[in-house]
């Protein structure tokens, strides 16, 4: 913005611009921390829907159990094993506990983060939307003076060249003097001398006349070249001015749906981690649950193993 002619007021603003699209990239990326928060809060809900689900035990007939219930529920007791064992090898089943006890702590820290960034980026996008409304005045001040300009401009440039002609034409009319003055010379040699001076007169009226010509011609190209300056110069700011106010505005939509994501994601990272207090400790909750369906598994084992025993004899 300085390279091209603007002044440290656009520069600054174009830098407040620039450190704002910044922070709406930053906030945009969600952190590691957060997916790890998520992450542990759905092996909660996991633990708790496995541990919730109860497996049906066959029922006892004349006979005794039928060997294909007694089967489902062997089967039935191994998957809910082999589910708690995928959430104690997986990478937040190891690191359960560890998360647990720090969650706590960094979980109301992130939100508190979180919805810090959302009360800068709406201070910064309140700004920027502040300095549109002088973006546009100093636009509509910048169209009036350069409509000035080229009033001025005109109106002397029709001026000079009035001007101009006057002089055009009263240098017309010295050189047919002259010529006027050199015919009556060839008749009149009697009054040659008096005719001679007239001649010289007519002859320094031409001279200074083509040099008042001369001036003025470039009195009015250098005045031109300065209204041309100045409408450039008015151009150019325009031109930034307008380019500032339109990325302002282009990047206003980007940053309120940035803001509402942002938003949301601290919500769900709160309700997450509400979800983590109130689980407890995951680790163990898994772990418990695990022995206890092996348990199940064992005894289901034992009554079909005691069932075929009976049968066998």
């Amino acid at each position: 913005c300085l390279e091209t002619g603007g002044d440290d007021e656009a520069a600054a603003s174009a830098m407040r611009t620039v450190q704002w699209a910044r922070a709406l990239l930053a906030a945009a990326l969600p952190s590691g921390h957060e997916a790890e928060v998520l992450q542990e809060a759905a092996s909660a809900r996991t633990a708790a829907a496995v541990l919730g689900a109860e497996a049906t035990k066959p029922q006892q007939g004349a006979d005794g159990p039928e060997e294909e219930e007694w089967f489902e529920c062997v089967e039935a007791r191994a998957r809910q094993c082999q589910e708690l064992r995928a959430l104690l090898r997986g990478p937040s089943g190891r690191t359960a506990a560890a998360a647990t006890c720090s969650a706590g702590g960094t979980g109301a820290g992130m939100v508190a983060v979180l919805a810090g960034t959302v009360e800068a980026l709406q201070a910064m996008r309140e700004e920027r939307e502040r300095h549109v409304e002088s973006l546009a005045a100093e636009v509509a001040r910048c169209e009036s003076a350069e409509g000035g300009c080229q009033t001025h401009m005109k109106t002397s440039s029709d001026m000079y060249r009035s001007e101009v002609e006057a002089l055009r034409r009263r240098q017309q009319e010295a050189v047919a003097l002259v010529e006027e003055l050199g015919q009556e010379r060839s008749r009149l040699q009697q009054r040659l001398a008096e005719i001679d001076e007239k001649i010289r007169e007519a002859h320094a009226q031409a001279r200074d006349l083509k040099v008042s010509e001369k001036r003025l011609r470039g009195n009015m190209k250098r005045l031109s070249m300065e209204f041309c300056e100045q409408l450039s110069t008015q151009g150019r700011r325009q031109e930034h001015l307008a380019d500032a106010r339109r990325a302002i505005l282009e990047t206003r939509a980007t940053a309120r749906a940035v803001e509402e994501e942002v938003a949301t994601r601290a919500a769900a990272i709160e309700a997450a981690e509400k979800e983590l207090q109130a689980a407890g400790d995951v680790g163990g909750v898994v772990l418990a649950g695990y022995v206890l369906c092996e348990q199940r598994r064992l005894e289901a084992l034992e009554e079909m193993s005691a069932g075929w025993n009976g049968v066998i004899r």
